[in-house]
């Protein structure tokens, strides 16, 4: 069966065994996008969640099931890639083994969609994601967020979460509306959950991160509290899990931390993903260069671009603003 034929017949099997009374199946087509705010939300985190990207374009074909739970909502969401590849090693009773395994997580998991106006209930839920706020401002209207420059730091609920995957969802302003707080308050305690949840991972180059990271190979990474950077080296930031990594920066303390690993100097900040960002000494680096080299990374990887400006960081002032061009 060639993946075409798959992709058709598995929306039949899935219809013909999941009674459309109780479940919504729906197929998105790689390149899908939608007017509609729920849709473009969901395609916006299925790009995050296999892709890393906040594309508002989707970059595979995928199959979303949902189904009201209480007051919750229960979905999964399969890589027709993934399924296909499966099927074709195995059989149709594999694929829905797979499909079988996801439901009972997801029913284990149901978005409390109720709870979300109760910020008591659900505040150790909350995490920040960093996003280009240029890529997104239409899928941003009606949540809460704080703009740096030209990306913004978003506040989003965590939902459920396993080695590889995460599923999280934006947290719309009437909810918020709710809370009593400010959107200041919001984000910061989101920062602090995502510190606790992902805490920050450092290298001085590169190479050792995606070394450590990709192919498994162990190194003993920049200690944030105790180590000092040496001269000419770039230091290389993200989260243990790699995920949501330039959220890093912006952890309760960091900016003062790097600042004092630094031996008290200034440095610059390049963005070279929402994944990672890359730390310079301001005496030692040009912001032009740092500039030119970001740039050209993000015309070679138009999918990952979180921002497109350095910034720098002054510790005199606390204060971490975009370098004038």
């Amino acid at each position: 069966m060639i993946y075409v034929d798959f992709r058709n017949e598995v929306i039949d099997r899935l219809k013909s065994r999941y009674s459309p009374k109780v479940w919504e199946i729906k197929l998105y087509l790689e390149g899908n996008t939608s007017k509609d705010k729920t849709e473009l939300d969901f395609i916006h985190q299925t790009n995050i969640k296999y892709f890393s990207h906040g594309s508002d374009v989707l970059g595979g074909d995928f199959i979303r099931m949902s189904k009201n739970i209480g007051t919750g909502k229960s979905i999964c969401r399969f890589e027709v890639k993934y399924l296909f590849d499966e099927f074709s090693k195995y059989d149709w009773d594999y694929v829905f083994t797979i499909v079988e395994e996801n439901i009972k997580a997801a029913d284990g998991t149901k978005i409390p969609i109720d709870s979300m106006a109760n910020y008591e209930e659900i505040n150790n839920m909350l995490i920040a994601r960093p996003l280009n706020y240029e890529k997104n401002k239409d899928a941003l209207l009606g949540h809460i967020f704080r703009k740096i420059g030209d990306f913004a730091i978003v506040l989003y609920m965590r939902v459920s979460e396993d080695k590889d995957n995460l599923t999280s969802l934006k947290v719309p302003q009437p909810d918020f509306n709710e809370w009593g707080i400010s959107k200041d308050q919001a984000i910061d305690r989101a920062l602090e959950n995502s510190s606790i949840l992902y805490p920050p991972k450092m290298y001085c180059n590169n190479a050792k991160l995606i070394q450590d990271q990709v192919l498994g190979i162990a190194y003993m990474p920049f200690n944030i509290e105790e180590d000092t950077l040496e001269p000419k080296s770039t230091l290389v930031c993200t989260s243990t899990k790699m995920m949501n990594g330039s959220a890093v920066l912006f952890y309760p303390g960091m900016q003062e931390k790097i600042y004092k690993a630094l031996g008290n100097e200034d440095y610059y900040v390049a963005f070279t993903s929402t994944c990672e960002f890359h730390i310079h000494r301001c005496n030692e680096f040009d912001a032009d260069k740092i500039l030119s080299i970001l740039r050209d990374s993000n015309n070679a990887f138009p999918d990952d671009v979180l921002s497109n400006l350095v910034y720098r960081y002054y510790g005199d002032k606390k204060e971490l603003v975009p370098v004038d061009e």
